[in-house]
């Protein structure tokens, strides 16, 4: 050791900048894993998610509330802790340049747990908020310019919907801004849509039913244990 010190000096370094950049490596890749994972979780859902889409042998919606009953019916059946509806419809906001059309998105408190949905500030929907007597939104970045950019959401700015019964909703969550995203979008409760969605456009529009069910769950039980399926009468909208 006493001749060779500088050797083993060197050495020494190496296998810890070595053993450093195996860890980095390591982390960043773990790193970049997991935020593809998230990145596709947002836009697709987490595994193992169901997506469900009914309509008619002529391609009519079926968005009934006897399909949604049948929805928690078998939500809660098989003990589904996360399941959302989302209906995509087109609502209009007064902002402080006029008016405009806004893409809105329909949806159950559950759906931001489901998709990873990330907000700049405030907060998504809780159960709470289905009983608001102003109906809460959740807007991208682009709405909330337009509104003025309040500098608080606690103290519940409000925009005026104009669509469907007329309304004033109570913005309580901004989404990030996002490249492909110019112009304004909106979340809502998928209780709240019929009220600021006008009748006839809410009968076109069609609602996709999500389940998140656990990877390790069976989706089925064997069919010699299996309760009866929920049955919809659809004779009316295929006659």
């Amino acid at each position: 050791l006493r001749i060779h010190r500088t050797w083993v000096m060197l050495s020494l370094i190496g296998v810890a900048v070595a053993v450093c950049a195996l860890t980095t490596v390591v982390g960043l890749g773990a790193v970049m894993q997991q935020s593809t994972v998230e990145s596709m979780e947002r836009s697709s859902g987490r595994p193992a998610m169901l997506t469900l889409n009914a309509s008619s042998q002529r391609g009519e919606s079926l968005a009934t509330l006897e399909l949604d009953a049948a929805f928690e019916a078998v939500a809660d059946r098989y003990d589904i802790r996360y399941s959302s509806r989302a209906t995509w419809a087109t609502m209009t906001a007064q902002f402080l340049d006029g008016t405009s059309s806004v893409d809105t998105q329909a949806v159950d408190a559950d759906y931001g747990v489901m998709h990873r949905i990330q907000l700049a500030s405030g907060r998504w929907f809780t159960e709470q908020d289905e009983s608001r007597l102003a109906p809460a939104l959740i807007v991208n970045d682009t709405f909330y310019e337009r509104m003025g950019r309040p500098n608080n959401l606690g103290t519940h700015p409000t925009i005026m919907v104009t669509s469907g019964e007329g309304l004033t909703a109570v913005v309580i969550g901004v989404t990030p801004a996002e490249n492909y995203q110019e112009s304004p979008r909106a979340y809502i409760l998928r209780s709240v849509l019929p009220h600021v969605t006008p009748a006839e456009q809410l009968k076109q529009n069609s609602t996709s039913y999500e389940l998140w069910v656990p990877p390790s769950m069976p989706i089925m039980p064997p069919l010699s244990k299996a309760p009866p399926l929920v049955s919809i009468d659809t004779t009316p909208a295929v006659r």
